[in-house]
């Protein structure tokens, strides 16, 4: 429920800045203290209020050496502990505009962030990331969306005020079954994805994060996508061999 909140609040914000002065007339007109905007903040802010009552809650129920309740009640602090990051990336990708596709048919968004993004062709043979690296165009800051089906890179339109957040423009997409993911310890902050579409290749983009840590949580994620994926064609190629061996 809060996933799809946040994810269509950048529409809400939207139609408020929009009709701003009708909003307002209605707030002086009914005697309200709050405006619209305020408002639809709250069920966002109430997610920590959540987490916060939930760790209380554990806190004195471990005290009174309720260990069964204790068990479920970690459990729920650990789905609340997930929820707020869930909803900071559906009210991110709610501000994505441009692609034509079913967001909903690319599977789960699991990563998004900021990183430097450069693209290059290349001989198909050659798999040296610092060759490759060396023919890449400038890189350009851009808004990335890692799905269990896709990976979507988009622009970051800088909001006009302080008041707003950045919206994203669709720039191109990179099916998962299309990837293949390349890097060298000595380029701490890159790493590589080809194209393995045999109608595009030579075709590859060059991601550079912010630090060494952004860029290993980014290689986990990539990986464990492509693994699925393999999982998922061997089952396919030989399901009773596949079966077997799990």
């Amino acid at each position: 429920m809060y996933e799809i909140y946040c994810r269509e609040k950048p529409k809400s914000e939207f139609i408020v800045s929009k009709y701003i002065d009708t909003f307002e007339k209605l707030r002086q007109h009914l005697g309200h203290k709050l405006q619209l905007a305020d408002l639809l903040i709250k069920p966002v802010q109430r997610i920590m209020m959540y987490q916060l009552l939930l760790k209380n809650i554990l806190k004195y129920t471990e005290k009174a050496k309720l260990m069964s309740e204790a068990d479920e009640l970690r459990k729920a602090v650990h789905v609340m502990n997930v929820v707020p990051k869930k909803a900071n990336d559906m009210m991110r990708l709610g501000r994505l505009q441009g692609f034509d596709g079913r967001i909903s048919d690319q599977g789960e968004l699991l990563q998004q962030g900021k990183l430097a993004v450069s693209y290059t062709t290349y001989a198909s043979a050659c798999t040296n990331l610092s060759a490759i690296l060396a023919t890449a165009t400038k890189p350009k800051e851009r808004q990335i969306f890692l799905f269990e089906k896709m990976l979507i890179v988009s622009k970051v339109i800088r909001a006009k005020s302080e008041f707003w957040m950045p919206w994203f423009t669709f720039k191109s997409q990179f099916p998962v079954n299309w990837m293949s993911l390349h890097n060298d310890l000595s380029h701490p902050l890159k790493f590589c994805i080809m194209c393995v579409n045999p109608r595009q290749k030579g075709l590859a983009w060059v991601f550079q994060a912010a630090s060494s840590n952004d860029r290993e949580e980014w290689l986990q994620r990539i990986r464990s996508v492509l693994q699925s994926q393999n999982d998922l064609l061997s089952a396919l190629e030989c399901p009773i061999s596949y079966h077997r061996e799990t």
